[in-house]
């Protein structure tokens, strides 16, 4: 999230450029992956980040859960993959 007076300076852009290239070249990743909130998507999808139809589970105090606010935001780090359409599961807790 960026405060509304550091909007429009081109930080969030360097910031998932930066990520992006740590995944593709450290991790030779095919895809990076970012949660976020459904309403923050279309910031990622400006910058060619594309959400993936997939449901978000993680453990939550009362159990295993799907985040239903939550979105999963898939940056294509080599060639053009896909996402493989299953569940994302975090295996843990979100945060």
């Amino acid at each position: 999230m960026t405060l509304p007076a550091w909007r429009g300076r081109g930080y969030v852009r360097a910031a998932l450029t930066k990520a992006a290239a740590l995944v593709a070249g450290w991790l030779w990743a095919r895809e990076g992956l970012v949660i976020s909130a459904g309403e923050g998507a279309s910031s990622y999808q400006k910058l060619g980040w594309h959400v993936a139809d997939a449901p978000v589970i993680c453990e939550q105090p009362r159990g295993r859960d799907t985040l239903p606010e939550e979105v999963a935001v898939v940056v294509r780090c080599h060639g053009d993959t896909t996402w493989s359409n299953g569940a994302i599961d975090l295996r843990g807790a979100p945060w």
